[in-house]
C-alpha cells in the first residue's frame, strides 16, 4: 500500500467514524423541532420545492415517504397527483444495491420495507424517475448530504443517468458548515428548506 492510498484510507475511515457521531445528533436535532414550527416548517418548504421543480407532462418524480420527525411528504404526491404527473417511491432491493422505484399513487397500498420505511407493493409498476426529491438527515454549504448510512442514494442517483433532476429536501436545522464526506458521496446541486432554495454550484 503507497502512503497515498494509506493516508486516503484513513481519512475515509476518519469521515465514517465522525458520520455515525454526526447522525445521533442530527437525529435528535430534528426530532427536537416543535410541532407547530415543524408544521410551519414543511407546508413553506414543499411550496418553495414545487415552485422549483422543472415539471412537465411527461415528468416522472420520486421522492420519500417520510420516516420518524422526516420532513411530511405526503401532500407532494397529493399536489403533483393533481396536476396529473406520475409519481414513485423507492424499494429496497437489496443491500448494496441501488433502490429500484414503483408507482405510487395517493391510496396506493403500501408496505413496510427493511428499514421500517413505507414502500410501494412489488406488484406496482416499476418507473424510472427524471426528478427526484431526496431525503437526509443533514446538508452543508457544498451541497453534501448526510443520510442514514446504507449508502443507498450515493448508489442510486449516479444509476438513474445524467438528466436526472436531484433535489434534496430538509428543514433549515439541518444545515451545517461542513460535513464529512468520502469518495462515494453525492453532491446535490439544490437542496430545499422552508428557509428558500440553496443552489450549489
Amino acid at each position: 500500500m503507497t502512503e497515498h492510498s494509506r493516508a486516503s484510507s484513513a481519512h475515509e475511515i476518519s469521515a465514517a467514524a465522525r458520520k455515525r457521531e454526526l447522525r445521533r445528533d442530527c437525529l435528535a436535532l430534528r426530532a427536537a423541532i416543535d410541532d407547530q414550527a415543524r408544521r410551519d416548517a414543511t407546508k413553506q418548504a414543499l411550496l418553495n420545492l414545487i415552485g422549483v421543480l422543472p415539471l412537465v407532462p411527461s415528468s416522472i418524480v420520486a421522492a420519500f415517504w417520510p420516516l420518524g420527525a422526516e420532513l411530511d411528504t405526503r401532500p407532494l404526491f397529493n399536489a403533483l397527483a393533481a396536476l396529473g404527473l406520475a409519481t414513485c417511491l423507492p424499494r429496497m432491493a437489496g443491500k448494496g444495491k441501488p433502490l429500484a422505484f414503483h408507482r405510487y399513487r395517493p391510496g396506493d397500498a403500501l408496505l413496510e420495507g427493511p428499514m421500517r420505511v413505507l414502500e410501494p407493493l412489488p406488484s406496482a409498476p416499476a418507473l424510472r424517475p427524471n426528478i427526484a426529491v431526496v431525503p437526509m438527515l443533514a446538508f452543508d454549504e457544498a451541497g453534501y448530504r448526510l443520510g442514514y448510512g446504507g449508502g443507498f442514494y450515493d448508489r442510486t442517483l449516479p444509476s438513474l443517468g445524467p438528466d436526472l433532476v436531484a433535489i434534496g429536501l430538509a428543514f433549515e436545522a439541518q444545515r451545517f458548515g461542513a460535513l464529512p464526506h468520502e469518495a462515494n458521496d453525492v453532491r446535490l446541486g439544490t437542496i430545499v428548506t422552508e428557509a428558500g432554495v440553496h443552489h450549489f454550484p
